[in-house]
């Protein structure tokens, strides 16, 4: 990463652009639906096999979760830090393809 600091010594860092992906991830105790943000050439996968993180960070949540019966209760949260032990599973409503790399 790429750092330049100025003569008071603040530092200043390259920013990180990432992308924005819809998902709905199925947990065990429900569906959590909204956004996970990918560096560029990551993948949602990559994103899962990390196992120096924990939990995966969503935005724009909205979770739906069965109540018995019918009825699903439903919540809505800008930001949710959601445990990886508790995913079933990740569907990407629609991820971008992976770049390839240029032969330069």
């Amino acid at each position: 990463m790429i750092e330049r600091v100025n003569q008071k010594g603040k530092i200043f860092t390259e920013r990180v652009r990432k992308q924005q992906v819809e998902v709905d991830i199925v947990t065990t105790q429900g569906v959590v639906h909204g956004y996970v943000h990918l560096a560029p050439g990551q993948r949602v996968k990559d994103m899962l096999n990390n196992h120096e993180e924990q939990f995966l960070a969503v935005t724009g949540v909205i979770t739906r979760r069965n109540s018995g019966g019918n009825s699903a209760e439903t919540y809505q949260t800008p930001f949710m830090a959601l445990n990886k032990h508790y995913i079933i599973s990740v569907i990407p409503i629609k991820e971008p393809a992976p770049q390839e790399a240029s032969g330069e």
